[in-house]
């Protein structure tokens, strides 16, 4: 009996969680990148149609479909971007008077994600960088007044580590600078 009652218990629990998990409108990939998970009728010609699109491997900014149908073709940007290796369940509206007409396409943009994900990795490791520059600096301003000498040495390795920042923050620049254009870029796409 009481080892029934924990398989129910359990069953209970894994329901639960699944629900939980499919109402965050994020799930594991599947197979497919992008599917019609249903199709309702709701005027003369108009369907709903509910879909997930999913991310492979790099997040998916700016997500974005295309519909199409025997009477119309539409792209529909989802609000929000798509982690890696996660979907999300979306929905909209198009016109179709062949209900098997309806088709979904994902708008590849990954040659765009995956520049901007590097370029990211690229300002994260300057920004590392001139931190570290920066606490090299402060150890060796500590150290001034305790050393007696003429500082020579000291005062290289400051000036060394200031025209390192200087030439860090302009590659920061740059890098900030790249990883709008590539954003506005993203943002106006319009495919091949």
């Amino acid at each position: 009996m009481q080892r029934k009652h924990g398989m129910i218990l359990m069953t209970c629990f894994m329901l639960v969680a699944v629900i939980l998990f499919a109402s965050t409108g994020l799930s594991p990939v599947k197979t497919q990148t992008t599917a019609i998970m249903a199709i309702i009728p709701s005027t003369s010609n108009t369907h709903s149609i509910v879909f997930q699109v999913c991310a492979e491997d790099i997040i998916m900014r700016d997500p974005e479909v295309k519909i199409t149908s025997d009477i119309e073709n539409k792209k529909v940007k989802l609000s929000k971007e798509i982690q890696p290796n996660t979907c999300r369940q979306t929905s909209a509206t198009i016109q179709a008077s062949d209900v098997n007409s309806i088709q979904l396409e994902k708008i590849d943009k990954s040659k765009l994600n995956t520049s901007i994900t590097q370029v990211e990795e690229k300002i994260l490791k300057i920004r590392s960088e001139i931190s570290s520059k920066n606490s090299e600096i402060e150890q060796l301003v500590k150290k001034i007044p305790e050393d007696r000498s003429d500082n020579s040495e000291t005062n290289r390795k400051i000036n060394s580590l200031t025209v390192d920042i200087s030439k860090l923050r302009n590659d920061l620049k740059e890098q900030m600078s790249e990883q709008e254009r590539l954003k506005n870029q993203l943002r106006n796409y319009s495919g091949p």
